[in-house]
């Protein structure tokens, strides 16, 4: 059996803003979790969130990362791995979105073809990440302008879930 994955960003999609006392979209933690139910792997994204120091820029990440494996368990769901750039602003790197190096590790780590994996995405950054990496993706909220867009991320599964049932 194939696999399927899901890459899904974290600012917008699951989580409501980019500080580290984010908590969770309502829905998000249990849409997740219909994802796991349904045999997805899922990756996530997740920013370095905006910090006085390169140092508590990482503390945050930590707490954002504890929160959302918190909340999705709770629901009764898994996040497989979650991806996220922790260079410093002022140091070059290829897995800063809009950068396409962290779906890139996704996909070396999953082995698959990004062109069929869906990644549902709010951040402006990050959807021009995935163009360029060649995943299938899908806008959630008010940042697509063009393309698949879901209203939010219990929008994207029902749909998700909706093709697959169709296949």
């Amino acid at each position: 059996m194939a696999i399927q994955l899901v890459i899904l960003g974290c600012s917008g999609v699951l989580l409501a803003g980019d500080d580290q006392a984010s908590s969770p979209l309502p829905g998000a933690p249990a849409a997740l979790a219909r994802l796991t139910h349904a045999g997805y792997d899922v990756a996530v994204l997740v920013g370095l969130p905006p910090a006085a120091s390169h140092s508590q820029a990482l503390d945050a990440l930590g707490q954002r990362v504890t929160v959302l494996q918190r909340e999705v368990t709770a629901a009764g769901g898994v996040v497989d791995a979650f991806f996220a750039c922790t260079h410093g602003v002022r140091q070059p790197c290829s897995c800063r979105p809009p950068q396409s190096g962290l779906f890139e590790q996704v996909a070396n780590r999953w082995r698959v073809e990004l062109a069929r994996v869906p990644a549902a995405l709010a951040a402006a950054d990050e959807l021009a990440a995935a163009h360029a990496a060649g995943c299938n993706v899908v806008a959630i909220g008010a940042a697509a302008a063009q393309g698949r867009h879901c209203a939010d991320l219990g929008a994207f599964v029902d749909a998700l879930l909706e093709e697959g049932a169709g296949r």
